[in-house]
């Protein structure tokens, strides 16, 4: 999608197309909503994971503290 909206963008001359029309715009708006939908993703699964370890660390720390 990025592709298509810079070679809409750099072909605008030849195409007699106006620069900045509707389709580079929904192109580009396509990429960026996709982009922050997987980051958005990404930060919440590594947050997620981080937190399980975070818990696994300190249940390990309460037995260590239990037993001694």
């Amino acid at each position: 999608m990025a592709l298509k909206a810079c070679l809409l963008a750099s072909e605008a001359d030849s195409m007699n197309f106006p620069v900045g029309s509707g389709d580079t715009f929904l192109g580009a708006a396509v990429f960026f909503s996709l982009s922050a939908a997987v980051s958005g993703w990404m930060f919440r699964y590594f947050l997620a994971r981080y937190s399980q370890e975070v818990s696994s660390d300190r249940r390990s720390e309460l037995r260590r503290q239990r037993i001694s």
